[in-house]
């Protein structure tokens, strides 16, 4: 009798046992699961667009590209912006939340011969470009300048060969605080952007205030959402117990 006891005692033990050790180890695989899984959700959530303007204007078929009086390098200099913004570092929607305006002085626009023409912007290394902001000339005085209709192309080459068109759109003439107008491109990433102004407001010159893209870094890997984490999880939660199960039935 005291040998039935014991030997069932044994039985009971022993799975008791491998059970214990089981939890134990699916415990420390759910915590890593759930570790990986809220760390990437947080690197999600920081994932900011930031505000950039090109760093420099490569060819213009207005004609000579100059900085100062009314020359095309006043389009990404931040000059007559009631508030400046740090590139890369500065929000895209906090900073127009803010409603910076663009002042209408000669020194700070940018004004050439011609209703239509393309503009070749660098910006400085290859980003994902999600939307395009413009401060356009106001319509004030009769002033027929003004951008009105355009193209945007980006390409990661500077002769645009293989351009990708990421949309067509039309730009109200700036108002009395001449505030941003913002424009949702398709995203693409690229290095070079152009900027193909197809009409303006009817006069013999075109003129603009200044421009900026939201962006963000180009080179980031695809990370899975949470979502496929949790399931990649449950899987090999799945896997762990069927062998579990298989090793206690070869027992």
């Amino acid at each position: 009798m005291s040998h039935r006891k014991s030997f069932t005692g044994t039985l009971l033990a022993a799975p008791l046992s491998i059970t214990r050790n089981a939890s134990a180890k699916l415990n420390q695989l759910l915590m890593v699961m759930f570790s990986i899984t809220a760390l990437l959700g947080s690197a999600r959530e920081s994932n900011a667009d930031f505000v950039r303007a090109p760093t420099n204007v490569i060819a213009s078929s207005y004609g000579a590209i100059a900085g100062g009086g009314e020359g095309v390098l006043n389009l990404i200099d931040q000059s007559g912006l009631s508030v400046g913004y740090d590139a890369g570092v500065t929000d895209f929607d906090t900073y127009l939340g803010g409603d910076p305006s663009h002042g209408v002085g000669s020194f700070d626009r940018w004004t050439q011969t011609g209703a239509s023409g393309n503009i070749d912007f660098d910006m400085g290394a290859e980003f994902t470009l999600l939307r395009f902001a413009l401060w356009n000339s106001p319509a004030s005085k009769g002033d027929t300048a003004q951008i009105d209709s355009f193209t945007i192309f980006t390409s990661n080459n500077s002769s645009f060969l293989g351009a990708t068109d990421v949309g067509s759109f039309t730009a109200s003439p700036g108002g009395a605080t001449n505030l941003a107008q913002v424009f949702d491109m398709t995203d693409t990433s690229a290095r070079f952007v152009r900027l193909q102004i197809n009409s303006n407001g009817g006069g013999p010159d075109t003129r603009a205030m200044e421009v900026i893209f939201d962006t963000s870094d180009a080179a980031v890997t695809a990370v899975p959402e949470p979502s496929t984490f949790a399931l990649m999880g449950l899987v090999m939660i799945r896997t762990f117990a069927h062998g579990w199960r298989r090793r206690q039935t070869q027992k």
